[in-house]
């Protein structure tokens, strides 16, 4: 704790390590993702071949849309209230207990994973700690997405590759999507501009689950960062 950037760069350098993995590694982050190999990439610069970012969701919206930031302020602390509401039924040990009041902590068992899987997230979700690691997310997401991209940020002569897809917004009310867009397209500019191999490429036909909607383009963009 808390569950910020920071401790997520150093556990994934971890995972490196513990796995043995050669570097320097071609990072492909997406979304939140993309904050998390960065930050690595600014902490193990000599480790890191290449960066590729899938849609980096937009930073300081409040710029472009202040009742944007209002709605997002509150929905987040609607958000922390349930969440908090969860941490004290795992403490009590009543999450299984089937009472109303916790009722919204607990989700059926997903028919896509394996009962053993579908066991051991439910026992995690019993415990405090879980509940206590999804506030912290919040809150650190909170003080990152609210800032604009750090003018200190720097990659050096790292290939830094941006997939920007065509429709990231459908899922946003429409009264927010004009400055959601502004602020993506204004964030992704700026990290662009953070290595002088920097590259943004529109990727067309796609959500912002880029990796989902058009593996394709991720699997070129990983080859043309290493292409000599």
């Amino acid at each position: 704790m808390p569950r910020n950037v920071d401790t997520n760069a150093e556990d994934l350098a971890a995972l490196i390590r513990a796995a043995h993995i050669a570097t320097p590694v071609v990072l492909v982050g997406h979304s939140y993702g993309t904050n998390i190999v960065r930050r690595f990439a600014d902490k193990h610069a000599r480790e890191v071949a290449a960066l590729v970012l899938l849609d980096p969701p937009p930073q300081d919206v409040g710029e472009f849309s202040p009742d944007f930031e209002r709605a997002d302020a509150a929905q987040r602390g609607e958000m922390l209230a349930a969440v908090r509401n969860c941490k004290m039924g795992a403490g009590a040990g009543k999450l299984d207990a089937q009472l109303p009041e916790f009722s919204n902590c607990l989700r059926p068992p997903n028919p896509q994973f394996s009962a053993r899987l579908n066991a051991a997230m439910h026992a995690n979700k019993l415990r405090p700690a879980f509940w206590q690691t999804i506030i912290s997310i919040a809150e650190t997401n909170a003080d990152l997405y609210t800032k604009p991209v750090s003018t200190s940020e720097t990659h050096g002569a790292i290939p830094l590759l941006i997939l920007q897809p065509d429709t990231p917004f459908e899922d946003v009310p429409p009264e927010y999507r004009k400055a959601m867009e502004q602020a993506r397209l204004k964030t992704q500019q700026a990290i662009a501009t953070t290595s002088t191999h920097g590259k943004i490429i529109p990727i067309a036909h796609s959500s912002h689950d880029v990796q989902i909607d058009r593996p394709d383009a991720v699997i070129e963009a990983v080859r043309e960062a290493v292409r000599p």
